[in-house]
């Protein structure tokens, strides 16, 4: 890489993440609900101005390479691969927390719709579970691991990629700090919950950037992202009038993550994405 385009993909790395986060902010500047539907729209118009001027900026910077796109992670090769190896390596890891759902399913009056399809169709109606469920994984993956993560490895190597490319959007989530004072959080409330959202928001950060570049397919961390925005952290404190449910979930979560440890680097392998 010349000089030049090393030094502006060191700093277009670093850009990236928080231009993502800076754009969705001046789009819905004078938004007062992140879930009202014309806030959502706004961020949703944000995210794609912001991923077309990434992907543009990363392919300029990477038209030394045969195929840029392809170093994003853009392939059809492995397509299948990225589905179902990603559904069932996050999935396994959920499998606690899938129980709890079954669990709050079966004795429900009316259930919760987990395995009706026009409850799930239903669902597609709301803007909130279309940003959940697309729009944030899609457009923050794009952003944040085709184009800040491979100019990060580029620049940086993996070590750089995996562990210092995902503290920038992190960081980005204190900026909250002060909104969450003027909605009636104390200070030290507002910390807290801000500095725990930017641990999190590391750690997967740090997660998806390793199985992107080990895989080297975009689809492989968006599925991931998905699954994790629907199933939240790991409900390691359920409990239940019936403790047989109470040990079922208990033992999901044990065998969920014994099951993702020992899946997940054969269901990570690049081999596996170079064909299917």
């Amino acid at each position: 890489m010349e000089p030049l385009k090393f030094a502006v993909s060191a700093v277009a790395s670093a850009v990236i993440p928080v231009g993502y986060v800076g754009l969705i902010q001046l789009f819905d500047y004078d938004g007062v609900d992140r879930d009202h539907p014309r806030s959502l729209v706004r961020r949703f118009c944000a995210a794609f101005f912001h991923n077309a001027f990434s992907v543009t900026s990363c392919y300029l910077l990477l038209d030394h390479l045969e195929n840029p796109f392809h170093e994003m992670g853009f392939r059809v090769s492995g397509t299948l691969a990225a589905i179902g190896g990603s559904t069932l390596l996050t999935g396994v890891f959920y499998l606690g927390n899938f129980l709890a759902k079954v669990h709050n399913e079966v004795n429900h009056p009316y259930g919760i719709g987990l395995f009706s399809l026009r409850s799930w169709i239903n669902s597609f109606k709301e803007l909130t579970f279309i940003r959940n469920t697309l729009m944030a994984p899609i457009t923050e993956e794009i952003g944040f691991r085709a184009c800040s993560a491979t100019l990060f490895y580029h620049v940086f190597g993996w070590n750089g990629a995996v562990f210092i490319a995902p503290l920038f959007f992190s960081l980005s989530h204190l900026h909250h700090i002060f909104d969450d004072m003027r909605n009636g959080y104390t200070k030290t409330e507002a910390i807290q919950l801000r500095v725990f959202q930017a641990t999190y928001s590391y750690l997967f950060g740090a997660y998806a950037t390793f199985i992107f570049l080990r895989t080297n397919h975009i689809l492989v961390p968006i599925i991931s992202h998905s699954i994790c925005n629907n199933f939240g952290l790991p409900n390691y404190g359920f409990t239940s009038k019936s403790k047989k449910w109470t040990y079922a979930v208990s033992g999901g979560h044990i065998v969920g993550a014994l099951g993702w440890l020992v899946l997940f680097y054969p269901l990570t392998s690049r081999d596996l994405y170079l064909s299917y």
